[in-house]
C-alpha cells in the first residue's frame, strides 16, 4: 500500500474508537516504516507495524499482559486442588502460550525472526537452534517462511525439557548416577526448574517433589531417564511412547 492507502486504512480503523489522527502524524509513521523510501509498504510490514505500536509487542501491552498473566497464574496456583501433574502441565502450557502470543510467534516469519524468538526466550545454542529449525518447525511454501504452530509449541516443550535440559545435565555429569541413567528426587526437581527458567511463575519444589513421588513407582528414590522423558512426552508434548536414543 502507498501513503494515501495507509492513511485511509488507519483512519477507517481508528474512527470506531473516536480517534482522528493528524495527517502529519500518519505521514511520519509511514516514513518510519517505509525503510526503502519507495513510497510503498507490504502488508506484512503493515501488520508488523500494528503489532509493534498497538498490539502484542507494544510496550504498554506487554507490561499490562505481564502483570495480568502473573497475577492469574499466582491465583490459579494458590487455589488449585488438582493433582500435581495437572497443575504442572497447566502452568507450563499457559506460560508457553503466553510467550508465543507476546512475541507473535504463532504468525509466519522468516527464519531470522523465529531464531531470534527461540534464542531470546530459551537461550538455545546455535546447534540446538539448527536442530529445532530443521526437524520440528513447519515450512510455509506460500510465502517462503517458517511457521510455529500449536503442535510445534508442544514439541518445543519436549525438546526444551528433555533433549536440551536433560542432555545438558547428563553431559556435564550433574547427576550422581549419570552412568546408570537414573535421577534422584532432588536432581529431578533441579532439572525441571532449570528447564522452567523462562517462566514468570515457576513450579514450586514441593509440587515437583510430589510429581516425583508419583513417577517413582518402585519407591527406590530414583527414576530412569526414560521415565522422565516419557513423563514429558505424555503430558507436555502429547507424544507418548516412541524411541529415545540417549
Amino acid at each position: 500500500m502507498n501513503l494515501k492507502e495507509f492513511i485511509m486504512t488507519l483512519e477507517d480503523c481508528l474512527k470506531y474508537i473516536d480517534v482522528k489522527p493528524l495527517g502529519k502524524e500518519l505521514e511520519v509513521l509511514f516514513s518510519d516504516i517505509d525503510q526503502d523510501n519507495d513510497g510503498w509498504i507490504s502488508y506484512k510490514t503493515y501488520f508488523e507495524f500494528l503489532r509493534t505500536y498497538f498490539g502484542s509487542m507494544s510496550v504498554v501491552r506487554q507490561e499490562i499482559s505481564s502483570i495480568n498473566r502473573t497475577n492469574s497464574l499466582l491465583k490459579r496456583t494458590e487455589s488449585q486442588t488438582d493433582n500435581p501433574i495437572k497443575i504442572f502441565v497447566r502452568q507450563v502450557t499457559d506460560a508457553i502460550a503466553a510467550k508465543m502470543m507476546e512475541y507473535g510467534a504463532l504468525q509466519s516469519y522468516d527464519e531470522n525472526e523465529i531464531t531470534k524468538f527461540l534464542k531470546t526466550i530459551f537461550g538455545l545454542t546455535p546447534e540446538e537452534l539448527d536442530f529445532i529449525l530443521k526437524n520440528f518447525l513447519k515450512y510455509n511454501l506460500h510465502n517462503n517462511s517458517l511457521f510455529i504452530g500449536s503442535d510445534a509449541a508442544k514439541i518445543l516443550l519436549e525438546i526444551l525439557f528433555a533433549e536440551i535440559a536433560l542432555r545438558r545435565r547428563h553431559l556435564a555429569k550433574n547427576f550422581k548416577r549419570w552412568q546408570e541413567r537414573i535421577i534422584s528426587k532432588d536432581e529431578f526437581v533441579d532439572l525441571v526448574l532449570e528447564a522452567c527458567f523462562w517462566m514468570p511463575v515457576k513450579p514450586t519444589r514441593k509440587l515437583l517433589e510430589d510429581i516425583f513421588v508419583i513417577l517413582d513407582e518402585d519407591k527406590d528414590g530414583f527414576i530412569s531417564y526414560k521415565c522422565y522423558v516419557d513423563f514429558i512426552r505424555q503430558y507436555l508434548s502429547g507424544r507418548a511412547g516412541g524411541a529415545w536414543n540417549f
